[in-house]
């Protein structure tokens, strides 16, 4: 079953077993609607054990399983991140190699994009990415899917909306001011975010941390645990890693 048809069925079994309990108190013949505002008879309330018992069984059971539902249903549209793995089918795995939540930079010289993320349209993504080889170089960050152009090439010569941090710390973004331009956003950043952690740069250990709000169509990025910054995002946003050298590797950390 699917989540919305899982918490239609359990709260019809919800609504049933309270029915179901509150029928063992009520004396006979009184209506349904009516047995909540009916004073229980004495022989409603010498009624078998067993019978209340079960009846209270049902309802704690059906609770259960309606909240874990729910908490399920819920997982899909708000905060979270899903499995810490790359998207095989947006990424260029004729340049990257994928393990899971590895990737490893398989050519030389050829900058190629692996990209994650669930590309929800609601909620909060963050994920971490822990740098274990930079050669060349590395820009990590949130784009738009499909990008363009989709060819292999570096993510700061995209024409699509992105944002992101280069291995020194320079953080650029493409795709608002025209379909040829791209910004640097540094200048911006350090006079206003960030304080002592700007740059935003990195190297092999490293950890980078990124957070898309959906919701309020914001990207977030920070390394080391230090300040982020945070700059407007676009919706049907997801993450990527865009490597140039040979033997270039990361790891997905989800939180």
């Amino acid at each position: 079953c699917t989540p919305r048809s899982t918490l239609k069925m359990l709260r019809l079994v919800l609504a049933s077993a309270i029915v179901a309990c509150t029928s063992a108190f009520a004396p006979s013949g009184v209506p349904a609607a009516g047995r909540f505002f009916q004073r229980p008879a004495l022989s409603a309330r010498v009624s078998p054990l067993a019978s209340v018992a079960g009846g209270r069984s049902q309802v704690r059971a059906a609770s259960l399983g309606l909240r874990c539902a729910e908490d399920a249903d819920l997982s899909l549209f708000s905060s979270g991140s899903g499995p810490a793995e790359f998207c095989s089918e947006l990424t260029q795995t004729e340049h990257i190699e994928l393990a899971g939540n590895r990737a490893l930079k398989t050519s030389a010289d050829t900058p190629a994009f692996a990209i994650f993320g669930s590309g929800k349209m609601a909620g909060i993504e963050q994920m971490s990415v822990k740098v274990v080889k930079q050669q060349g170089c590395m820009f990590i960050g949130a784009c738009v899917v499909p990008r363009s152009p989709s060819s292999p090439g570096y993510a700061d010569s995209l024409r699509t909306w992105a944002v992101m941090a280069k291995e020194s710390g320079s953080v650029y973004r493409t795709g608002v001011l025209g379909t040829k331009l791209t910004e640097y956003m540094g200048k911006e950043i350090k006079k206003h975010q960030m304080g002592d952690s700007y740059p935003p740069k990195y190297k092999a250990d490293d950890v980078v941390w990124m957070e898309l709000n959906h919701d309020e169509q914001s990207f977030k990025l920070s390394v080391n645990g230090g300040s982020p910054f945070q700059l407007k995002s676009v919706p049907g946003a997801r993450f990527f890693v865009n490597m140039e050298g040979l033997d270039s590797a990361v790891e997905l950390v989800a939180e």
